[in-house]
């Protein structure tokens, strides 16, 4: 009977050890799924995290990189660079290409995105449309698939994930150093013209004596002109000109320089409002003044040829220079791209600005410039003109947003008043851009940046090598744009604007453009490259 009860009794804890282990399993299991359901969920968070700032990432850089004035249009599409780059990611192999801008809780494999513009410099949300919204807040969603609901019978159910980003370009102190120096006339269609009195005809030729391209003189003032024939040109501008017989001495010689502004080799004509330039002899006769009113078209001979061609009004000069201006190259191009430049930042990010202008010396003062013969040497009746060469330094910090406003002002008039003449004097436009950067005029929390841009290669001044230990040490990134139309000095340009932004560090980079309407997208790419995640 003992052993029968000592049997007894084992299967008795037999049958109670066995409901025992299964629970035991059973809980082992539940807890392995769950840890590993709670690690599923977490590498789930941080790859949309990281899709998310990197969606932030490229609506900021699109909002930054922006040309529109508009900036409601460079919301729009910061936004949608955004949803771009965020639609091709996927999270754990299953893409987000059906991401749709929209609340609510997302199904299984759903994912929702919201945007919000923010004032970087208080992170504080702003409405769309807002001046201030530069900065761009995407919230994402995610309905992640319940490997473990799936197991206990839940079917579809979705453990929601979210993640949260803001990218923007922050506070930027910024100083453009732009060259204006002689070679950016390089791509112009120019004549040389000779203005001569026919006695036979009793009329003034304009004889063509030379189409001219690849050249850094002419056209605009200060004109340069070396071989201008100044004997016949005249007592003044306005003056009849002289007599030029075949086979005689100064029948080979110019008296005018002028911009082809239809941009043809052979000047045909060009009409402007009211201004029209039928033929070269318009072109040369407006650059002189001469179709200003009837009084000097008269007294100056060019009626003579003109008559019933041109009717003469006042503004006449200036519209040409103004085309001449216009048709330029690459000069035009790289004016309109600096003043893009500095819309887009003052647009689209927290920037304040500088400028220094730069030929053979480098703008120091609002005022800086140079007095130059607006024609010739050897031709002092034609006059001298002050030709600027500006420097617009950062204002002090305490001056306020209304002094910043102002000096952006100032930037583009300035923009505006340079003309390009001389060598190139890269070294002295660095040295005086950073020394701008000071403690009163420097926001602690800024990027401080120069933008340097330049056609060519120094031909003047120091090695602006021997400048970027300093802006190193200042925490200056030298961003070098450089336009290069001659194949045979690329590589010595690259050679020597890298040097200059890596030398510098703080993250500043070369760029080299070959096509001048390529320096918007150059410019663009700053903007771009200063974007950062904000929070």
């Amino acid at each position: 009977m003992l052993f029968q009860r000592s049997q007894i009794r084992s299967k008795s804890g037999l049958a109670v050890a066995l409901p025992m282990v299964i629970i035991a399993t059973t809980i082992i299991l539940v807890l392995g799924l769950f840890s590993f359901e709670v690690g599923r969920m977490a590498i789930a968070r941080d790859q949309l995290q990281s899709t998310t700032e990197s969606a932030a990432l490229a609506g900021a850089a699109a909002l930054a990189g922006s040309t529109d004035a508009d900036i409601t249009l460079s919301q729009q599409k910061a936004v949608e660079a955004a949803k771009q780059v965020f639609r091709a990611n996927d999270i754990f192999g299953n893409s987000l290409s059906g991401a749709q801008e929209a609340s609510g809780v997302p199904s299984e494999n759903q994912a929702f995105l919201s945007f919000r513009f923010l004032d970087p410099s208080n992170n504080e949300p702003v409405q769309a449309g807002d001046p201030r919204g530069k900065a761009l807040e995407v919230t994402s969603v995610y309905g992640l698939a319940s490997l473990a609901g799936k197991v206990i019978g839940l079917g579809n159910a979705a453990t929601v994930v979210n993640a949260k980003s803001s990218g923007g370009v922050g506070q930027l102190d910024v100083v453009l150093c732009f060259d204006c120096s002689g070679s950016m006339r390089f791509k112009t269609f120019t004549s040389r013209v000779r203005r001569s009195f026919n006695t036979t005809t009793g009329k003034i030729d304009y004889t063509v004596v030379q189409r001219m391209f690849d050249t850094t003189q002419g056209g605009m003032t200060p004109q340069m002109i070396s071989g201008l024939n100044a004997q016949l040109r005249g007592a003044t501008d306005n003056s009849m000109p002289g007599n030029t017989p075949p086979g005689s001495a100064t029948n080979n010689g110019f008296t005018d320089w002028v911009v082809n502004i239809d941009e043809q080799s052979d000047f045909g004509s060009f009409t402007e409002g009211t201004f029209t330039f039928p033929n070269i002899a318009a072109l040369v006769e407006a650059s002189r003044g001469n179709l200003e009113n009837e009084a000097v078209f008269q007294s100056s001979g060019a009626a003579l040829t003109l008559a019933g061609v041109v009717t003469p009004q006042a503004g006449y000069k200036a519209k040409y220079f103004e085309l001449a201006r216009k048709h330029t190259h690459p000069w035009a191009e790289a004016e309109t791209a600096a003043k893009n430049f500095f819309q887009l930042m003052k647009t689209n990010t927290q920037a304040r600005f500088g400028l220094v202008g730069f030929n053979q010396i480098a703008g120091t003062a609002i005022t800086s410039g140079y007095q130059e013969r607006n024609v010739a040497d050897n031709y002092p009746q034609g006059g001298s003109g002050f030709f600027p060469v500006p420097g617009i330094a950062l204002r002090p910090v305490a001056d306020g947003e209304a002094a910043d406003e102002q000096n952006f002002g100032f930037v583009n008039a300035a923009l505006d008043q340079m003309v390009p003449n001389g060598n190139t004097n890269i070294g002295d436009a660095i040295d005086q851009a950073q020394r701008m950067f000071t403690p009163t005029t420097t926001r602690p929390n800024a990027k401080k940046v120069i933008v340097l841009f330049t056609d060519g290669i120094p031909t003047a001044g120091p090695n602006p090598a021997g400048f970027t230990a300093i802006m190193r040490n200042k925490g200056i990134a030298v961003f070098s744009v450089g336009l290069n139309l001659d194949p045979d000095e690329r590589a010595q340009q690259a050679q020597v604007l890298s040097q200059i932004s890596q030398g510098a560090g703080n993250g500043g980079k070369f760029f080299q453009v070959t096509d001048p309407s390529k320096l918007n997208g150059a410019f663009s790419s700053i903007a771009r490259g200063l974007t950062q995640i904000v929070q």
